[in-house]
C-alpha cells in the first residue's frame, strides 16, 4: 500500500510540471458604414451622399493565427450591390504602413464611396468576409459584427414658383423707356434653375436685379424660398400703350434625377401718351354768321358769331390752331354746347363732346360781336381772350357769342 501511495504522488507530480497546451487563436472582425457627408442621414430625393466603410480585425492571437486574406466587404443599397470592397481601394492603418494585403490583428481598412445618389429612403448594408489562417471564413451571420446598416430618409421635392410682371410707373412718353417690374418666387423646397425670356429686352439685353444684371437667356439658380425682384426697360414705341411678356424656362438640378420643366409666363402694358400740343381753339358755327377776325381789321384768326336769340342753345365745332380761320390748317377738337336756356352761375351751362384725347385747359366765351377795352379816353374793339365777358343781367334780346378756348392733345 505504502508503495502504490507513492506511485500515484510522482505521477501527478509530472503531470502538475508539464506546460499547458498553447491557446488557440480567434479570428474576428468588425465591419462599420456611416454617413460621412451630410452630417444629418436626411437628405432630398435625388441628392448624393458619401458613404464611409471600415473593416477592422479584431480577432486574438494564438494557434493558427487570427490575420484575415481575401477579405472583401459588399454594399447593397436594398436594391443591388452598388460597390465590392478590396484591399487595393482601401486606406490602412496599422501602425506600420503595411499593404501586404494581410489584414492583421488590431489593423483597420478605410474604403469612402463618394456621391451616391439617394431618391428615396435607403438603407445601406455593408457586409464583410475574409478567410483565417484556418480557413475559416469570417462572415456574417456567423460573425454578427461583419455586418453593419445605416439608413438615409429623403425628404419629397415639391418645387414650386409664382411670375408676375407690373409696369412700374405710367403713362410713358412715347419714346421714352417703359418700365417693368418682374418678381420669381420660388414658394418650393428646392432650387429651381432659371432661364428668363424677353420678347423685347431692353437696350442692355439684360435684365437688372438688386444683385446685378442677368442676360436674358443665361441659366441661373434660385433658391428655395427665395424670390428674384428684378426690373426690364425697353423703349415704349407702341401707342396708346406698351406691352410686354415674359416667359421663364424652370427646370430642377440635375442632381434631382428629374426632368421637369415649366415654362410660366407673366404679361402687362404702360400707357403710353404721344407728343402733346397745345392750342389756342375757336368755336365754329357756320349756320349762326360766323365771322373771321382777320374781316374786323384784326390779325388774330377766330370768329364771331351773332346776332341770335338770346334764350337758345347753340352748338360750334371746335377747331385747333386753324389759321387764318381755315379749317383745313387746324386740328377738329370736338364740339362745344352753349345753352342760354338755363341759370347756370355763369349765366349760361355749357358742356363738352371732345375728342379722344383731348382736354380743355382754358376757355373764355364772349356774347359782344367784340369785347371793347379802353385805350386812353376812347373804347376800342378787341379779340384779346382775356377781354372776353358776358354781359350780367340780361334775360332777352340779341347775342354774339365767341367761344375761344386752349385745349391740349397727346398724339
Amino acid at each position: 500500500m505504502k508503495v502504490s501511495k507513492l506511485f500515484i504522488s510522482a505521477a501527478l507530480l509530472l503531470a502538475l510540471a508539464l506546460p499547458a497546451p498553447p491557446a488557440a487563436a480567434h479570428p474576428d472582425s468588425v465591419v462599420t458604414i456611416d454617413v460621412v457627408e451630410p452630417a444629418v442621414y436626411l437628405v432630398y430625393a435625388g441628392q448624393t451622399v458619401n458613404l464611409r466603410v471600415t473593416e477592422t480585425n479584431t480577432g486574438t492571437s494564438g494557434t493558427g493565427g487570427a490575420y484575415l486574406t481575401h477579405v472583401s466587404v459588399t454594399v447593397n443599397d436594398g436594391t443591388s450591390n452598388i460597390a465590392v470592397l478590396r484591399q487595393t481601394d482601401a486606406t490602412w492603418d496599422d501602425g506600420t504602413g503595411d499593404d501586404d494585403a494581410v489584414l492583421e490583428i488590431g489593423e483597420t481598412w478605410t474604403w469612402m464611396i463618394y456621391d451616391v445618389p439617394v431618391y428615396a429612403t435607403t438603407t445601406f448594408t455593408a457586409t464583410g468576409t475574409g478567410r483565417a489562417p484556418s480557413g475559416i471564413w469570417v462572415t456574417y451571420p456567423d460573425y454578427p459584427t461583419e455586418r453593419d446598416a445605416v439608413t438615409v430618409e429623403t425628404i419629397d421635392l415639391l418645387p414650386g414658383f409664382t411670375l408676375t410682371k407690373q409696369c412700374a410707373q405710367e403713362p410713358v412718353q412715347f419714346g421714352d423707356d417703359a418700365v417693368f417690374d418682374i418678381e420669381l418666387a420660388n414658394t418650393g423646397n428646392v432650387d429651381l434653375i432659371v432661364v428668363l425670356d424677353e420678347d423685347v429686352v431692353d437696350t442692355l439685353g439684360v435684365i437688372v436685379t438688386a444683385g446685378g444684371t442677368i442676360g436674358a437667356g443665361d441659366p441661373f439658380t434660385l433658391p428655395a424660398g427665395q424670390t428674384l425682384e428684378a426690373t426690364v426697360a425697353i423703349p415704349a414705341t407702341t401707342y396708346p400703350f406698351e406691352s410686354n411678356t415674359i416667359t421663364a424656362l424652370i427646370t430642377l438640378p440635375e442632381w434631382t434625377g428629374r426632368s421637369d420643366s415649366w415654362m410660366p409666363t407673366a404679361s402687362d402694358s404702360c400707357d403710353v401718351i404721344g407728343m402733346c400740343s397745345s392750342e389756342t381753339a375757336y368755336g365754329l358755327n357756320d349756320a349762326l354768321s360766323p365771322k373771321c377776325f382777320n374781316t374786323l381789321g384784326f390779325d388774330n384768326w377766330g370768329w364771331t358769331h351773332g346776332p341770335m336769340a338770346y334764350d337758345g342753345v347753340y352748338t360750334f365745332a371746335l377747331w385747333a390752331g386753324a389759321a387764318d380761320c381755315s379749317t383745313d390748317k387746324g386740328t377738329y377738337a370736338g364740339t362745344v354746347t352753349i345753352d342760354y336756356t338755363g341759370t347756370g352761375p355763369k349765366g349760361y351751362d355749357i358742356t363738352y363732346n371732345l375728342e379722344d384725347g383731348f382736354e380743355i385747359v382754358a376757355e373764355h366765351i364772349g356774347r359782344d360781336q367784340l369785347p371793347k377795352v379802353k385805350e386812353g379816353k376812347k373804347t376800342v374793339p378787341t379779340v384779346a381772350p382775356g377781354q372776353y365777358y358776358v354781359t350780367k343781367g340780361m334775360r332777352s334780346g340779341t347775342i354774339y357769342i365767341i367761344y375761344h378756348a386752349v385745349v391740349e392733345w397727346c398724339e
